[in-house]
């Protein structure tokens, strides 16, 4: 789970690639980068789908995407959880 603030109620690619990389860190999925293709705006219950590169878990699993689904917004804090997309047939 990740909280960011946003500006307008909204984070940027930019804010939320970094982010991420740390959290999917923190799940034990590494990855090389992570590219969103726009904003993800803070309404609970949006979401974003970001691709991922050179992404993978401790088991060897190859990871090719992550969803960034928004749980909370309170204030100016997004709060969402991420959602690791294994590649096909994995």
């Amino acid at each position: 789970m990740g909280v960011l603030s946003g500006c307008g109620l909204e984070l940027s690619a930019n804010e939320l690639e970094p982010s991420i990389v740390q959290a999917l860190s923190g799940q034990q999925i590494y990855v090389e980068s992570v590219d969103c293709p726009g904003p993800l705006v803070g309404e609970p219950g949006e979401t974003l789908n970001c691709s991922i590169s050179g992404g993978a878990n401790a088991e060897g699993v190859v990871v090719t995407e992550v969803r960034v689904v928004v749980t909370s917004v309170d204030g100016k804090d997004i709060r969402y959880r991420l959602e690791p997309i294994a590649a096909p047939g994995r």
